[in-house]
Parts: C-alpha cells; structure tokens; sequence
C-alpha cells in the first residue's frame, strides 16, 4: 500500500525559506515538493509491486508491437532528402504534369586499366559494341531494352544513345563495315558531328582523360561512357514504370555478370533506380551493429560485476588501468556493492538493456502504426537510445545506492527514485522536445528520424522509471535474501550467516543494524544510528569528491580549465567561418556499391551526370504567346539564362526554330519579318495554324515534346532546353539554383517562367539548411530554457546551462570543419541530438549541487554533488561511446560520420558538464547560483509503522516521532 501522502508544509525549514524567498522562489519550491511527492510514491508503488509493473509494461511494449502490420521502408532519394514544401517540388508536379519524368536510364562506363592505356583501339570499342549487345539482349518479364527504352516520335524507334561512342556509327553493321584498325576509330572519333546530325560533345563522350596528338586531333582516352534512354512515363497511378524497374534491375545484373568477362578494360555501371537500391541495401545493412551493440553492453556488464565487485578503488587501480575508461566507468557504477556472488548486478545489468531496447522496439511499432516510414537513418537510432537509456539506469541505480541501507528496500527505492526523478525527467524531456520540435523541419528525413528519437526516448524514460525500477526492487529482494545473482535458485547460506552475525552484533552495541529480513535500524532509544547516516559513496565518487575537485577549483585548475574552453572555442568559432555545405545521397550507401564505384570513375574523368552536362529547361506557362511583345521577352529569358556561370548551350528552343521557320514559311503569315524580327500573323487562329504546320514539319518534329496544347489547341505549357555545367560542388549548385531564380523573377511574363533540373531538387535542401539548423537548435534551446526554469529555478543557472549549450554546438559546428566534414541535414540531426545528450552531463551536475545543503561552502557543494552524481555522469558518457562504437565499423559513410560528431558531442558534453560548469559556479556569486534553504522543495513524506510515525527528511536519515 503507498504510504500516506507528503506534508503541504513540508519541513520548518522548506516552510521558512519559502516565506523569504520571492514569489518565484516559492513557485519553484512548490513545483519542487509536488514533483518529489509523486517520484516518492511512484517509486513506492512500484516498490511494492514489481511484477504487475513489469507485466503492465510489457503489455505496453506488445501494443505498441502491432504498428509493425503497417511498418514501411522509405528509400526514395527525393522522398527523403528534398525539402517537402520547396520551390522546386511545386516545379517538379507542374513539370510531371505535363511532361515525361526526370529520366530513366541506365549506363556503363569503361575504363582502361593502364594509366597510359586507351579505349579508342579497335580491341576496346568491339568490346564496347558486345556490351552494348549484352544490354540490349536483357530480357525480364517478356521486355527487352526495344520494349522499355525512350522512344523516338513514331513510338516504336528507340532513341539513340544519349552519350556513346557507338553512336558514331549508328550500328554495329556500318561499324564493322567501315573500321579496320584503331586509325580508323580515331578518325571517327575526331569528326565534328554524328551521322544524325548531331553536334559531337567530346568532353562528355570522353571526359578528361582525352591525350591529343601534336595536330590537336584525339590519339586516345582512358575511358568512356554510354547512356541509354529509357522510358520516363509511370504508370497509371504510380510513380515509376514497373516495366523499368524490372529491366534496370536485370541490366545491372547482367554488367555485374558481364564485368568479369573482359580484360580490355574494366566495366562500372548506373541506373536511374542505384540511388534508391543503394539506399535499400544500406537500410538492412547495418542492423547487426546494434546486435554487436547489445552484446557488448552485457557481456561488460557481467564482466565488471565479476571483476569490480570490490567497494575499494586502491585495490581496484592496478586493474583499471589496464582497461579502458569506459570499462572502469561502467565498473564503479554497477559493481561497487559489497564483494561476493549475492551483491553482483549483473543480470540488472541485463534486464535494463532489454528495457532499452525494448523502448526502441515500441517507438519503432508505434510509428509504424501511424504509417511513419523507416529509412536509414532510423538504423542510428539504437544507438544513441542504448547511450541515453543506460545512463538513466546508472543515475538510478546511483540514488538508490545513496539512500540508507538500513531502510527497508522499498523505502530506499521509493526514495531513490524521489531523488532523482526530477533529473532523469527533466534530461529526457530535454531530449524529447528536442527531438520532437527538430521534427518541424521540412526536410522529410530529419522529420522522420526526429519522430522515432522523440517517441523511443519517451518509451525509455517510462520503462526506465517504472520496469527497470521494478527489477530493481527485486535484484534488492534477491539481494535480502541472499540469492545468487547468476543463479537466483540458490542461496548463499555464508551470505545470511554474515547478515546475522552482523545483526547481532549490532543488538548487542544497542543498535539495530539491517538484518536479513530488510527491517529498519533504530535503537533501543528510538535514536538512529549516526553510522546509518553516512551516505554510501562509490570509489569513484570518492575519487572525484576528494581528489578531483579540489583540483579542478583551485586556482591552477580554473585557470587550465577556463584557458582550454577558451581555445575550443576559439577553434569552433573558426571552423564555423570556413565551414562548407555538401551532401551526397550515396554517402548513404554500403561501401563497395556499384553505384559507388561508378560514381568515383564518373567524377574522376567528369562524366558525372549530376555535374557536368545536365539538361535545364525553362518553361513558361499560359501567356499569349502569338504576342511579340512575350516572344521576345520569352527569347530574352533564355539568352539571360545562358549568360549565367553554370549554364551552358546548345539552346534548343521551338520558338527559336519557329521564328527560322517562319522566314521561309510565309504562307499562314500577312506580316513576316516585322516587329524586330518576330512573325506577326494577322490573329490568333493564323498563329496557331502556322505552328501546326511548323510542328507537322519532319525536320521540327521533336518540338513536338516541347510544347502541350489546352484542349481548345492553346499552349498550356512550353519549353526550351539547355545545359547546366561544372556543378561540381554544393556552393556552385545552390548559385546556379538562385541565379536561374533570378532571372525568372526579373521576367516580365504572367505567369512568369521557371527554370527546372532533376539537380535542383538536391540543391533545394542547401538553400534552406542554415534555416533549417538554426530554427532547430532555436526551439530546442528555448525548450531547455523553459525546462530548466522550473527545475532548476536559479535563472543565473539556467541562463549558465543555455550559453553552455550555445557554447557547446558552436564548438560542434566548427568541428565539422575540422573533421574535413560538410554542413547538411545530417549536421541537423547532430546538433538536435547534441542538445538533449549535453544537458544532460550539465544538468545532473547542477541539478545535484543546488540539493546541498546551502549551509556549507559553495566549494564544498559542487564537491559533493560531483561525488555523488559524478560518477554516473561518467558513466553516461562512456555507456553512450560504448552504444555508438560499432558506428566506426559501419558499411557507409553517413554512419561513420555520426560515429565522429557523437565522438565530439560526448567528449565536449562531458567536459562542460563536469569540469567547466563546476568552475563557472564557483566562480559566480553564491546568491546567483544557490537557493536560500531548501527552497526547492525538501517536503516531509510520512508514513506509519504500528503506533509511531516516520518523517522521511529530503535525506536518507528517517526521524523517529510519537503520534
């Protein structure tokens, strides 16, 4: 039964300070004392009930478990990486609207494996012309390549390769007739155009490994590359063509097949759809990294509570030093009880592990029920939960090891969880808002990951506090009665003979000690033993009360401290000035991806079709277009567009054509050749008959795809195609995107035009990414401000802990400079997280320190409260690198780079929470930083025990009274 509720007056001391602080302070001190209460009998309730909580809570993770009937995979690039409400998506539907999609298509490129070897020999292309055989013989569901390739305006001829040396040619049959040695491919290649009349592009047909002999013609190229189009248009309802889906995915495998068989060069390959495969790949690749995670964490556990079950830390040093801190850490904090098998932790250990994940597996099937897809990136997310969860357990575990031994287990549990409850609360609601308000981003990946972080958090924070509360108040018990932790079937009868004869002993001293049966320790005189008073404190905690501290608030030790955060500072601050932007989707795929491979040939000879020679069309919708003064101003557009850095000809532009046209045409025309060159017709209905009959024209008939007519014959929608160029990094992506912008903005037309690539869709995030990041950091700022008010109450500390914050993510960001890293979403996503894991090495720490008693030195407060909560502090910290490690074994890039900002994160975390805070409250006013009394709330919770009643005090010491 919980025991009778708290006193509203709490202690003549808590009364009193109240009355003299201000109104905030009494306000603070009541949120205090209400918080407290109820963490007193929530623990209480468990306490006494531990396996009903544990089934409730069980069944809880059961539901939450259904979500996974609706549990989806999210592995669209687009999807997940472009700005859901950007410019360039509302493009992008006008676009598709109306026109066929953004390009299928699938390619190979060859490369000579000697670095002074060439392709140009008649060895290489009569290899190139079986590979393009093999890809034209893939044959899936009864489609071949002449099924699913882009078609000519007949509908039934493939288009020709849009980058191939075969098309110097046309087929293999005119090939064979006419090349005999490699001077005749030379010859070839060094014409002006193709046989269909096409301008020859050598820079994008051979990139820049192209030697040229002394004459300037091309004697060779270290490799080549051919590009097959495919057919854009989804289907019915859909958002691709199965049909190609299909055959890119049998192209590949057949390149895979075929790449072992040539020796003359060495074969890569792409297709329209590796992004996304590569993405897929990457979402199930890493999986058994939280496996490897899982059975670190235990098998350290019941390693270090066989090992470091000793309270000594003397006697533990030699020992510690052969491992490393992280183990140490993990040690003193689970396996500083008394030494022997009953006293070891291990399968708590365990248990709370579970729990974690257990959290990550209900905020998975939670958000799977709501239809929140799973991506990649949600794959970091047992990761950081298992850091988090862990060291919730340990600053529990910690409080309960603080409480008085003599009290009966649940009273030290009800207690321990009263003590930090506020704490833990307070660090997982930072972290939860966090991520909850990082969720607001438009970026959809971040979103989705922000979801599932918020939700696994908030499941670990009620797991922690209720399940693993509930185990351990029967690792407790178990302890009691003095079974084996290994094997709780066995009882270690040394184990209860030592209990009684201590029991004993104590009878006989006039002081009851704990016996075996948990009963509590009072006197014969009612008086408790000022033995029973004294806190247990952990080797380590001694370690940084005693040795630690003293050091750190000396004079020499501000110094060193205040001169090292000055230069990380420094340091971020600078990185922050030559930080850069960047991201590449395949930084998400496993390592040794085709699509990589590709992508690393395409860029290293500047075939990369993200970069150099990618089209650009400029549209223009419902103006009048047999006006001249539009015709003109839609030319102009163009020729402006063209003037920009990264944009490039041949212009290819029906109206350019039409005007030509129109010159020679003047059957449909009463005025040619007037109004500064422009055709004027007489009305309307003669404009649209002359572009008719232009349109009907052979040599103009692929304008036909340029220009959609309303059903009254009214063009809708047009455009005019171009090249953007040399887009080789996100600076000159995102200048290429404004500029076009520009233009259009400047135009003169209503509707004014727009100009759209597929690149733009990419770019798009770029433009608003410091938006992104500063409006996230923002709202999760501003949620530990408001947090921190009501718990913490100081506004001194409070305003301490956000510069700290802001400190902190100003180092992180210019450590991404010096990581050799780029500012993206990603960065987003760290510095979100970087919020919740920093406060809470800062928060425990201050949050410890304002509960000591205002009467002592202000030295000697933070002293105790790093003693205290220090180690679990530590333990926080190494648990978090411990759950993060396998991130440095991961298959891709993205996951290593989390594995490097976390690195940071903890390490700078940690530091201003345990060693730079302490300095800066030492330094401070004491009246800035310290309550007057305990003003925050040291209620008295009482409760009756036969004809006496107990006040339990804000400590462990319980104060005997007569009713």
């Amino acid at each position: 039964m919980t025991p009778n509720g708290a006193s509203s007056t709490g202690d003549a001391q808590a009364s009193n300070a109240g009355l003299k602080g201000s109104s905030w302070s009494r306000f603070h001190g009541r949120i205090n004392e209400v918080a407290n209460n109820f963490f007193y009998r929530l623990g209480y309730r468990v306490a006494t009930n531990p396996k009903r909580t544990l089934l409730i809570s069980l069944a809880f993770v059961v539901a939450c478990c259904f979500g996974f009937a609706n549990f989806t995979i999210e592995a669209d690039g687009e999807d997940l990486w472009v700005p859901a409400d950007s410019l360039a998506r509302d493009h992008q539907s006008i676009v598709l609207e109306d026109f066929d999609g953004d390009g299928e298509f699938a390619s190979f490129l060859v490369e000579s494996p000697s670095e002074t070897g060439s392709v140009l020999t008649k060895e290489s292309v009569d290899a190139i012309w079986e590979l393009d055989a093999i890809v034209r013989a893939v044959e899936v569901g009864g489609n071949t390549y002449a099924d699913v390739c882009g078609k000519e305006l007949d509908g039934v001829t493939c288009e020709p390769v849009f980058r191939g040396i075969t098309r110097f040619w046309g087929d293999f049959a005119t090939y064979e007739a006419s090349v005999t040695s490699d001077a005749d491919i030379l010859a070839t290649v060094n014409v002006a155009t193709f046989p269909d009349g096409s301008t020859v592009n050598q820079q994008a047909l051979f990139g820049n490994g192209i030697t040229y002999d002394d004459d300037g013609n091309i004697s060779g190229a270290r490799a080549t590359i051919q590009g097959f189009a495919l057919d854009s248009d989804p289907d019915d309802g859909a958002d691709i063509n199965e049909d190609v889906f299909d055959w890119n995915e049998a192209f590949q495998d057949a390149m895979d097949e075929a790449a072992n068989n040539f020796d003359v060069f060495d074969v890569f390959y792409l297709t329209s759809r590796s992004t996304d495969d590569a993405l897929n790949e990457s979402v199930t690749g890493e999986m058994f990294l939280f496996i490897i995670t899982c059975e670190e964490i235990v098998t350290s556990y019941k390693w270090l509570s066989k090992n470091f079950s000793q309270p000594s830390f003397a006697a533990d040093a030699i020992a510690l030093r052969a491992y490393v801190l992280m183990i140490a850490v993990v040690s003193v904090a689970l396996g500083r009880c008394c030494s022997g098998p009953v006293k070891r932790r291990s399968w708590l250990g365990v248990g709370g592990t579970v729990l974690v994940a257990a959290a990550g597996l209900a905020a998975y099937g939670l958000n799977s029920g709501f239809h929140i897809p799973f991506t990649s990136l949600s794959q970091i997310l047992p990761f950081i939960l298992i850091g988090i969860g862990v060291d919730d357990m340990f600053v529990i575990v910690a409080a309960y090891d603080h409480t008085d031994p003599s009290l009966a287990v649940e009273e030290r549990i009800a207690l321990g969880v009263k003590r930090c409850g506020v704490s833990v609360t307070y660090t997982s609601l930072t972290n939860f808002f966090a991520f909850l308000l990082g969720s607001m981003t438009s970026l959809p990946a971040v979103e989705y990951f922000c979801l599932y972080a918020a939700t696994a958090i908030l499941f670990d924070f009620f797991l922690q506090m209720t399940a693993f509360v509930a185990l351990l108040t029967m690792d407790a018990n178990r302890q009691k009665a003095g079974k084996i932790d290994c094997c709780c079937c066995l009882t270690s009868k040394k184990y209860l003979q030592e209990q009684e004869r201590q029991h004993q002993e104590g009878i006989q001293r006039g002081v009851t000690l704990p016996n075996s049966n948990g009963e509590s320790a009072f006197n014969a005189q009612g008086k408790h033993d000022l033995k029973a008073e004294v806190h247990q404190i952990s080797p380590m905690g001694r370690f940084m009360k005693d040795k630690c501290s003293p050091f750190v608030l000396s004079a020499k030790g501000k110094a060193l401290v205040l001169l090292g955060s000055a230069g990380l500072l420094a340091a971020g601050i600078y990185g922050v000035t030559q930080a850069t932007q960047g991201f590449d989707v395949l930084d998400l795929a496993p390592d040794g991806h085709y699509s990589i491979e590709y992508t690393e040939r395409s860029r290293k000879y500047d075939f990369d079709i993200q970069e150099w020679y990618v089209p650009m069309d400029v549209y223009t919708q419902e103006v009048d277009y047999p006006d001249v003064a539009v015709q003109a101003e839609m030319q102009s557009v163009d020729e402006e567009m063209l003037e920009l850095k990264n944009v490039a000809a041949p212009l290819d532009s029906w109206l350019v054509s039409f005007i030509v046209w129109a010159e020679v045409n003047t059957t449909y025309s009463a005025n040619i050749g007037t109004s500064g060159g422009y055709p004027v017709y007489d009305d309307r209905d003669t404009f649209y008959t002359a572009l008719s009959a232009f349109l009907a024209d052979e040599d103009n008939a692929r304008f036909l795809a340029d220009v959609v007519f309303d059903d009254e014959g009214i063009i809708k929608i047009s455009r005019s195609e171009m090249y953007l160029i040399n887009l080789v990094d996100t600076d000159k992506n995102v200048d290429v995107l404004r500029d076009t912008r520009e233009v259009a903005d400047q135009s003169t037309l209503d509707p004014q035009p727009f100009a759209y690539s597929a690149v733009f869709l990419f770019s798009e995030q770029y433009v608003v990414i410091y938006n992104e990041l500063l409006s996230s950091f923002g709202l999760a700022l501003l949620a530990v401000l408001v947090l921190s008010l009501f718990v913490l109450g100081k506004v001194t500390v409070v305003l301490l802990v956000c510069v700290t914050l802001i400190i902190i993510d100003v180092e992180l960001l210019g450590f991404v400079y010096h990581w050799n890293l780029d500012v993206n979403s990603i960065t987003v996503i760290e510095l979100i997280m970087a919020v919740g894991l920093v406060v809470e090495y800062m928060v425990h720490i201050v949050h410890y320190f304002l509960h000591q008693d205002p009467s002592i030195p202000k030295d000697a407060r933070i002293a105790e409260a790093l003693g205290e909560i220090g180690p679990s502090v530590m333990v926080g910290a190494a648990t978090t690198f411990l759950g993060i490690m396998p991130l440095a074994f991961a298959n891709n890039v993205i996951f290593r780079v989390f594995f490097k900002m976390f690195l940071v994160i903890i390490s700078f975390g940690f530091f201003h929470g345990v060693v730079f805070i302490p300095v800066l409250l030492s330094m401070l006013p004491d009246r800035l930083v310290s309550h007057s009394g305990h003003e925050e709330g040291t209620a008295s919770i009482t409760r009756h025990t036969g004809s006496k009643k107990v006040v339990v005090l804000e400590g462990p010491m319980p104060v005997e009274t007569t009713d």
